[in-house]
C-alpha cells in the first residue's frame, strides 16, 4: 500500500493491520511525500523476494526519487522567489516555492529542469486537466530535448488541486 503522507491515520494503519492478521494477510505501508515516489515504489516492487526485502527496496526508490509539483496560487502572496498573484502556477519543491510561472507548460519543464540540474535518468510526469494533448506533448518533447539522455514519461492525473507532479529518478 503506497500512500502519500497523511492518507492514513494512526488508528485506521491499526485497524488494517488487525483485519489482515484476521485473514493471515499483511501490508507493507509505505509513506511518501509525492504520488511520484509512490510510483518509483511500485517499480520496483517484486512479489517474488520476502515482504522485507521488497520494502526494503521500495523504500530505498521512493527515497531516491526527487520530486516537485505544480499548483495554483489562492491569492496575493509574497513567497521565497518574489511576488504571485492569485491564479499564478506556484512550482513547489518541497514545501517552498521554488518558481513562479502563468504558463503551464513552461511551469512544468523549468521544474523538471531544475531537478534534473544534480542528475537523472527518468522523469516521470503525472499532468492535471490543465494540460491538454497538445500541451502534454509540448511538455514532454521541450524535456527530452533539452535532456536526449534522460527517460521521459508522462501520464494524465486528471482533476485536482495539483496540476501537476514531477519525479526524477
Amino acid at each position: 500500500l503506497v500512500l502519500p503522507n497523511g492518507e492514513l491515520s494512526r488508528a485506521q494503519i491499526g485497524a488494517l493491520d488487525a483485519a489482515l492478521r484476521d485473514v493471515d494477510g499483511n501490508a507493507l505501508i509505505l509513506p511518501t511525500g509525492s504520488v511520484v515516489q509512490g510510483l518509483s515504489a511500485l517499480a520496483v516492487h517484486d512479489p517474488s523476494t520476502t515482504l522485507s526485502l521488497d520494502g526494503f527496496g521500495m523504500a530505498d526508490a521512493a527515497a531516491a526519487t526527487r520530486h516537485a509539483h505544480l499548483v495554483r496560487a489562492e491569492h496575493d502572496a509574497l513567497t521565497l522567489v518574489g511576488r504571485c498573484a492569485a491564479g499564478d502556477l506556484l512550482g513547489m519543491v518541497g514545501h517552498d516555492v521554488a518558481l513562479i510561472e502563468t504558463d503551464p507548460v513552461d511551469a512544468v519543464c523549468a521544474l523538471a529542469d531544475r531537478l534534473l540540474s544534480s542528475g537523472g535518468e527518468l522523469v516521470t510526469l503525472l499532468l492535471g486537466d490543465d494540460y491538454d494533448e497538445a500541451a502534454t506533448q509540448e511538455a514532454l518533447t521541450r524535456i527530452r530535448d533539452g535532456h536526449p539522455d534522460v527517460e521521459v514519461a508522462g501520464y494524465a492525473a486528471g482533476p485536482g488541486r495539483v496540476l501537476a507532479h514531477v519525479g526524477v529518478e
